[in-house]
């Protein structure tokens, strides 16, 4: 009875948002917690005082008796159970990181099951500290593109191949390149050019080398079957569970991919990827399902699995990210620091880069989610992960050196959290690889797109430099920017534009390259060009939290 009486008082005492529970909670405050999953980082030490752990491993099964033995004092099964217990890696029970899905009343409650665990196993070990390093909510979240009709016929636009062809010598590129007219963003940040310096970086630079580089794309999976991609793909992860792996049936992840490394298979028609003159390969991690919508939690069992993977990923792209209101944060999570992501960048060297979504919103500020049932105005709207603490996180520009509409943008707040991105690219109306059951080609838009561009970059960047770390990469294409007025107004940030980008990377005093800028070279201008036609059907945007729940 007292258990039943708690359970209703944490529910209605909370109903004012943030911690409430059940679908009536979720639908009056716009909570949009992923169904009855948590995210737990065990520490072992604590655990070994209990007596749980032999040889440095814990099963899951042992992990899931302990955690609902320490529940039965404060609540019954029917209201909070753990269900199940899983590692990224299947039978590693050395790995820390579990992942559980519950169940219960109380299971869905965004901030309720973690504080029950909070409760009951805040001081459980041996020395009297928590049995746990973190727990993280796992919240729902979506792919950060503008919708498109499914039959959108493409046309290629032939341009001359002198322009792109120049002063590629001692690049692994075919002489056949052809990139399309669609390809504005190669133009606008002067691809020709950036690739000319980065061989004499790696020809003449101190240290340089030629390395292969590994991008892992957390997103819908990528067509094992398309021409462009096929034979850079490596084996990746699917975090979701679907029954075709790895496979792409949404579009979206296959679309990213290609503007990080698409080969150049079919002169006239196949886009050239940022990094595609590089050594890259493409490591796919599917966090999202065919739906192009998932949960947090399988963003974290991506990030994990990464991080123990062999080959190892130098370079994480997330064209994905959910909004939320700030005040249905709790305490920890308020930090705006995500363990794994942490880990990810400071412990095995990984540049992170993620999308700033698509909501035209302010970061930190005021926004009116008009999607769903219940229209609803967000005090202070934040967007995960790209506000998490070390990520890289990219806006979206367009050919004509604006802000795109549809990227969110900063509110020039003063609040306890990054309240902007960190660079805009290029998003709008990009030609890019799709599955080829689909049409082998689409023209989409979103930030989705500039988060690719920016970890093609990374990847050409670590292709020189393997040990450049999140911090060097984010030093230079700061440096790397131009500055056109209303874009910087708006978003507090330029355009990041590659050439530029890439002679800061050759003279970066940390970086001890030791290669100027080319004899001639002059800072690049805002530099507006033409962009294909919009073809896009609608303005959806990423999902909100709210969104998610209301549609």
């Amino acid at each position: 009875m007292e258990r039943w009486l708690l359970s209703m008082f944490l529910i209605f005492t909370n109903l004012s948002c943030g911690k409430a529970g059940g679908d009536v909670a979720g639908l009056l405050c716009g909570i949009g917690n992923d169904t009855s999953a948590l995210t737990v980082g065990l520490n072992l030490s604590e655990l070994v005082g209990l007596g749980l752990v032999k040889n440095d491993a814990i099963d899951n099964t042992t992990v899931k008796d302990f955690l609902n033995s320490s529940l039965t004092p404060l609540v019954s099964e029917d209201v909070l159970k753990v269900k199940t217990v899983e590692t990224a890696h299947p039978d590693d029970n050395t790995d820390s990181v579990r992942f559980l899905t519950l169940s219960g009343t109380l299971a869905g409650s965004f901030g309720v099951a973690s504080q029950y665990f909070k409760d009951a196993l805040g001081s459980a070990g041996s020395t009297g500290a928590s049995a746990f390093d973190f727990i993280n909510e796992s919240f729902s979240v979506s792919a950060a593109v503008l919708r498109m009709p499914e039959a959108t016929p493409f046309i290629p636009i032939f341009q001359s191949a002198s322009y792109f062809q120049k002063s590629l010598a001692g690049m692994k590129i075919m002489q056949t390149l052809n990139p399309q007219a669609d390809q504005w963003a190669l133009e606008q940040t002067d691809y020709t050019n950036s690739l000319a310096h980065l061989t004499s970086i790696r020809n003449d630079g101190s240290g340089a080398e030629e390395n292969e580089v590994v991008v892992a794309v957390l997103d819908t999976g990528v067509d094992a079957e398309h021409p462009d991609l096929q034979d850079i793909l490596i084996e990746g992860y699917d975090a979701v569970g679907e029954s075709n792996g790895t496979d792409d049936t949404n579009g979206h992840g296959t679309h990213c991919a290609g503007i990080i490394a698409s080969q150049v298979k079919t002169e006239g028609t196949s886009p050239v990827g940022v990094a595609s003159s590089a050594n890259v390969k493409i490591m796919p991690i599917k966090v999202l399902g065919a739906d192009g919508s998932g949960g947090f939690q399988a963003i974290e069992k991506g990030l994990r699995y990464a991080m123990r993977a062999d080959p190892k990923p130098d370079v994480l792209s997330l064209s994905l990210g959910a909004g939320l209101d700030y005040a249905d944060m709790d305490d920890d999570a308020r930090q705006m620091v995500n363990s794994l992501f942490d880990l990810a960048i400071n412990e095995h060297n990984m540049i992170v880069v993620v999308a700033a979504g698509n909501e035209n919103c302010p970061l930190g500020g005021s926004c009116r989610d008009s999607q769903g049932v219940f229209p609803k105005v967000i005090s202070e709207y934040i967007v995960l992960p790209c506000m998490y603490e070390g990520v890289i996180c990219v806006g979206a520009s367009d050919p004509e050196e604006t802000l795109a509409t549809y990227s969110n943008y900063s509110s020039q707040e003063e609040r306890d959290y990054r309240v902007k991105a960190h660079v805009n690219a290029p998003g709008t109306n990009i030609y890019s690889t799709w599955p080829v059951e689909s049409g082998s080609y689409k023209t989409i838009s979103g930030t989705s797109m500039a988060t690719p561009y920016v970890a093609g970059i990374a990847a050409l960047f670590k292709s020189v430099k393997k040990d450049m770390t999140q911090a060097d990469f984010l030093r230079v294409i700061t440096e790397g920017q131009v500055l056109p007025e209303d874009m910087l107004a708006k978003s507090e940030v330029g355009r990041l534009d590659l050439y530029k980008s890439t002679v800061e990377f050759g003279s970066d005093s940390t970086l001890a390259l030791g290669i100027d800028a080319p004899e001639g070279f002059s800072e690049p201008e805002v530099n507006p060009v033409s962009g294909p036609s919009s073809s896009e059907s609608s303005s959806a945007s990423a999902t909100s939290l709210w969104s998610v729940l209301c549609q």
